[in-house]
């Protein structure tokens, strides 16, 4: 196949779901790290792949593909070995759905205690005169509010909690499916549990293990997924920054 080439930021969530398909299914991609922090998602280069200004972008014979849950869909279709999701049709309907609604729910929700937290103090180092007409072009509404919110140091702790009740409900749903199977949707790890690892193992780079330890079964599905080879090159670079 033509060389495909991964546009992430390492510590974006929604990079990471992308990078545990890759590594789940042993795909070599190029990379290039696109720096959130440092706003290289707003570049003229990056706009011209990305107009949303988003990360990940996977980029395959020119055409750049956008969206985690579309790019892993990609990977599992061009690359069936170890497949993502099951031989029957509806519980591939599931799946999809479930996965659908975590793009909206729960990725969107721990974004605000993750820019309170990580992203604003990087901010801060920057030169807010510079920063302000950057953020202000950001393509998205949604992140653009964000973005402005994150550096005038708006994230109250109202939101914060707001958006850890959020992720409760996230994970409540979760301990409900993980009745049936040691994974998400049954005995097999699917497109599901890419989705929801990231959001499960921000709370603890958050210091918010806690929420997980209320559900006992989300806790033995998390250390399950930390178990697969295919955590431990996402997640190496926590190592790298310790």
């Amino acid at each position: 196949m033509t060389e495909m080439v991964l546009y992430y930021f390492p510590l974006s969530t929604t990079s990471q779901k992308v990078r545990l398909c890759q590594y789940h299914k042993g795909i070599s991609l190029g990379e290039r790290v696109i720096d959130l922090t440092k706003l290289e998602q707003l570049t003229p280069e990056y706009l011209a792949l990305n107009p949303s200004g988003q990360v990940p972008t996977l980029v395959v014979a020119d055409q750049p593909l956008y969206e985690a849950s579309i790019i892993n869909e990609f990977l599992n279709e061009q690359f069936p070995e170890k497949p993502l999701l099951p031989a029957d049709a509806v519980l591939r309907a599931r799946i999809r759905a479930f996965v659908k609604y975590v793009d909206r729910g729960p990725t969107v929700d721990i974004a605000t205690p993750t820019y309170r937290a990580w992203v604003g103090p990087a901010l801060a180092k920057l030169p807010h005169e510079a920063l302000l007409p950057q953020l202000e072009r950001t393509p998205d509404p949604v992140h653009r509010a964000r973005w402005l919110r994150t550096l005038r140091d708006q994230i109250s702790d109202a939101d914060v909690e707001a958006a850890y009740q959020a992720v409760e409900r996230f994970l409540a749903h979760m301990e409900a499916l993980l009745e049936s199977g040691p994974y998400l949707f049954g005995a097999d790890y699917t497109l599901a549990d890419v989705e929801a690892t990231p959001i499960v193992v921000r709370l603890q780079h958050l210091l918010r293990s806690d929420l997980i330890a209320k559900h006992p079964r989300v806790s033995a599905w998390l250390s399950r997924v930390q178990a697969l080879p295919n955590f431990g090159p996402v997640y190496a670079f926590l190592n790298q920054q310790s």
